[in-house]
């Protein structure tokens, strides 16, 4: 009778820990599948992916550390990123960087659906970029000096936005304008009689005031 006993006990140890590894390998792959739908969380130094998917395009060429041109035409705006002016001192690093990680790649353009404007008031594409091997554009660009979170209105998603300038921590800096080309006066003197009134001698191409009509022997001089 105690021997009938014990053999029972045996058998019935291993099925209880059969039951209770199955109960706890459950629970265990319950956990893994509720945190992995769950975590939506951007990875460091990345706003997240916003927006819907437009389209892919091939970079041709970068106009500023915001806009660059795509094959087959077109303009892109990125959307929330706000670059330094190319006649800024920042501007031309600002450009350098984009150019590093935008010229010949194939990025993603992914529009904003509550978007009022689909493009600009100068036909840029207001896009977010996506760029292979680096994440979201603007995300990459506002932690550097030469690019801020846009500040204004603008048709970013909120939630973007606020991701953005989490990242941009400084703000951009765009210390002074650099000088551009002189501007020459527009001169034009209807005959050389009119000319010497105003002082004026000889005059040479590309000197304001110059034109063929005053030069008779088409030397390059007129009003000789």
């Amino acid at each position: 009778m105690s021997g009938r006993h014990r053999r029972r006990r045996r058998r019935w140890v291993p099925a209880a820990c059969a039951a209770a590894i199955a109960v706890l390998l459950a629970a265990a792959v319950y956990s893994v599948v509720t945190l992995s739908s769950t975590s939506t969380v951007a990875a460091p130094g990345d706003a997240g992916e916003p927006g819907v998917f437009d389209r892919t395009a091939t970079v041709s060429g970068v106009v500023d550390g915001d806009s660059f041109t795509i094959d087959g035409g077109g303009v892109v705006r990125v959307l929330a990123a706000d670059s330094c002016e190319m006649r800024t001192d920042a501007g031309p690093a600002g450009r350098a960087d984009a150019e590093r990680v935008l010229l010949g790649a194939t990025v993603s353009l992914r529009r904003e659906p509550a978007a009022v404007n689909d493009a600009d008031r100068d036909g840029r594409l207001l896009r977010y970029v996506e760029v292979p091997g680096l994440g979201d554009l603007g995300s990459f660009m506002v932690q550097r000096p030469h690019t801020g979170a846009y500040r204004g209105v603008n048709d970013a998603s909120p939630e973007y936005l606020d991701g953005l300038r989490a990242l941009d921590r400084d703000g951009r800096r765009c210390i002074a304008n650099l000088p551009g080309p002189e501007e020459k006066p527009q001169v034009d003197y209807p005959d050389c009689a009119a000319a010497a009134a105003a002082g004026q001698g000889a005059i040479y191409v590309g000197d304001p005031g110059y034109s063929r009509r005053l030069d008779g022997d088409d030397d390059g001089v007129a009003c000789e």
